[in-house]
């Protein structure tokens, strides 16, 4: 694996771990699935996995204007959660997940109003997995 190789796993599992870590295993992978599909596809969101987690305003955990707080967490040593978001990240970037909800390319949580986006295109909903509303908005036409 290559340096570069390294950093964008790392990135890739802060991202889903700052966005996902109190999320079931499922949940979690979901969101890997995102991110993986989003660099599959270079668009607007970014040409590949560390674009696509930095992506101004994307995965707030990662670079927000709205002040995320989870943009300030880092795992601490031996987090099984963060521990099993890299194994997920490992298994994605070798092409042993199978993606949650095919097609997935934005989500978002529950506890907020849903975005513009998603009351715009109800029908592109794929489903919930734990707390997050997955859908496919560009990704799958139709």
């Amino acid at each position: 694996m290559t340096q570069w190789e390294r950093y964008e796993r790392f990135i890739w599992a802060l991202t889903v771990w700052r966005e996902a870590s109190n999320q079931p295993y499922q949940g979690k992978t979901a969101v890997a699935m995102v991110i993986k599909a989003r660099a599959d596809h270079p668009r607007w969101w970014g040409k590949n996995i560390v674009e696509v987690c930095t992506k101004p305003e994307q995965f707030t955990s990662m670079h927000t204007k709205t002040n995320d707080p989870n943009l300030r967490r880092w795992p601490a040593e031996g987090d099984p959660s963060f521990l099993e978001c890299m194994d997920i990240v490992d298994g994605a970037a070798g092409g042993l997940i199978v993606p949650v909800l095919q097609d997935a390319d934005h989500y978002y949580d529950e506890s907020i109003p849903a975005p513009w986006w998603a009351k715009k295109h109800p029908d592109r909903l794929l489903g919930q997995v734990g707390a997050f509303f997955f859908y496919s908005l560009e990704l799958k036409k139709g």
